[in-house]
């Protein structure tokens, strides 16, 4: 490996701090451009939220209800800029797919059909294949 190359910035005669990661537009960037830093708060922040939800809805909530709160409370924030951060590890992809898989299971109370069966009941797209249609929407 090797050791990176530290520059010193100056603006107005003032030094620049070094950071290993920032914020920008949202989205945690750091110096491998990596995203893991994004990707962990943003399954994080999802998960939180995903349990605010199962905690404060009722089990027998119309299923409607449920997938319109998922999609407008976690799901935003698992597509946002994931044009950007899209990982390539297959761990994380599990990871990041693995918050709307719990989701998906509880908004239909059915553990007989499988993940992508639940989807197409629900209408909605696996977070790989939505990542992978904005990719080529974007070209």
């Amino acid at each position: 490996s090797h050791a990176p190359i530290h520059f010193y910035y100056a603006m107005n005669r003032v030094n620049l701090d070094h950071v290993n990661v920032f914020k920008d537009l949202g989205v945690f960037i750091d110096q491998t451009l990596s995203f893991s830093t994004y990707i962990e708060s943003t399954i994080l922040k999802c998960n939180k939220m995903c349990s605010i939800v199962k905690r404060t809805i009722a089990f027998n909530a119309p299923v409607n209800v449920k997938s319109y709160l998922f999609i407008s409370l976690c799901r935003s924030h698992l597509a946002f800029a994931s044009l950007v951060w899209s990982p390539h590890l297959k761990s994380k992809v599990k990871q990041i797919e693995s918050v709307q898989q719990s989701m998906i299971r509880f908004i239909l109370n059915n553990a007989d059909l499988s993940y992508i069966e639940r989807c197409q009941f629900l209408d909605i797209l696996p977070l790989l294949f939505k990542r992978e249609i904005t990719d080529l929407l974007f070209l």
